[in-house]
């Protein structure tokens, strides 16, 4: 009898074992760099997603979801699924952007092929040294008086949105300095802060969430900074896959981002509203 019995289990258990992994979908995510902390990069999932696959919204789900993250310049990722969706593929589930312009222009041109913007976090952007210079003290008067050109770091604005709000900024309030013959642009906010983080620079313009711990902006000893008081709405869209599965695990984390519970969990990281 043993000898009957161990095949009908040993097949059934292989039956689960496919009826699961049949279930199981990825989900590819485009993010800007400045959400890497809270979500993770490749196949590390960060914190929001931990807690994410953690809440009674993906428990409820019936099936497993794996999240593959890219992070990276809004503006390049937006120039990518645009040339995705002309030739009707999708590299991307999920694009979360620094800002709305690029969801919203996306959802313009291929509205059957995307879902609706939604703002599912926001951000300030803050001016910080490590110690090179003094950008706190006696705001901005010390910093116009002291600081060396072209040594103020900032996001290509092509690139990033906080690039863009970076020249606004300095054109607002840091006059005579010229946004674009004294500051030295980098292809992301990460490399901006990693050149200040250095001292290759001697400031630069970068998003709080960068900077944040426990929801609180905190920086090494010795640096000074300055954070804004404007906010920018980070916006976010969903890229149909044409897989159920994929559709529904998207547009129920876009859900729970939005909602309070991953809203607690951004402020975390300075992006929640």
């Amino acid at each position: 009898m043993k000898k009957q019995v161990l095949p009908v289990i040993s097949t059934l258990a292989m039956a689960i074992a496919f009826s699961a992994s049949a279930q199981a979908v990825t989900v590819e995510i485009a993010a800007a760099k400045l959400f890497e902390d809270a979500l993770g990069s490749g196949t590390t999932e960060g914190p929001v997603i931990q807690a994410f696959k953690a809440s009674s919204a993906y428990s409820g789900l019936g099936f497993t979801v794996d999240f593959d993250i890219a992070t990276g310049s809004s503006g390049s990722y937006a120039s990518q699924i645009i040339s995705d969706l002309a030739s009707s593929t999708a590299t991307y589930n999920l694009f979360i952007s620094a800002d709305t312009d690029y969801p919203d222009d996306i959802y313009a041109d291929y509205p059957s092929s995307v879902t609706s913007p939604v703002v599912v976090s926001e951000g300030k952007l803050m001016h910080w040294s490590n110690g090179n210079i003094d950008v706190s003290t006696n705001w901005p008067t010390n910093f116009i008086a002291n600081y060396t050109s072209p040594s103020i770091g900032i996001c290509n604005p092509t690139n990033g949105p906080y690039g863009v709000a970076a020249e606004d900024m300095i054109d607002d309030y840091y006059s005579p300095i010229s946004s674009s013959s004294d500051t030295t642009q980098y292809s992301t906010i990460k490399m901006v802060d990693n050149n200040v983080s250095s001292g290759t620079m001697e400031s630069g313009f970068v998003p709080t969430a960068l900077h944040c711990s426990s929801g609180a902006v905190s920086v090494p000893s010795g640096a000074t900074y300055h954070v804004f008081d404007d906010t920018y709405d980070h916006g976010a869209i969903q890229i149909y896959s044409g897989t159920t599965n994929v559709d529904t695990a998207v547009a129920t984390f876009m859900t729970w981002l939005a909602s309070s519970a991953g809203q607690a969990e951004l402020a975390d990281y300075c992006l929640a509203f």
